[in-house]
């Protein structure tokens, strides 16, 4: 404590007693919930529109395939223009 200066020493540490002043103090009041979405005319229950499902967003499964063919084409274009930079590249060295 000798290498610690006397102001900082006696002070208490940043933060400790930042909730000191809450403890007696009244409970916070509960959020006040959003009233419910009136219905819409025509409805039937929760059966009357169709809910889009996982595939009808997708695209379902042939969607994913195809996205992905893509994704594997794309990379082996950016590989073979690699592999071409290199053959000019090494070319040029045995030259």
């Amino acid at each position: 404590m000798s290498d610690i200066a006397p102001d900082v020493a006696s002070e208490p540490a940043s933060g400790m007693d930042a909730g000191a002043a809450d403890i007696g103090a009244a409970p916070a009041a509960p959020p006040l919930k959003k009233p419910a979405a009136p219905p819409v005319k025509g409805a039937k229950g929760p059966a009357a529109g169709k809910a889009k499902t996982q595939d009808d967003t997708t695209g379902g499964p042939l969607m994913t395939v195809l996205v992905r063919n893509e994704f594997y084409r794309d990379g082996f274009r950016n590989m073979m223009w690699l592999a071409v930079i290199e053959a000019v590249v090494i070319a040029g060295l045995l030259v």
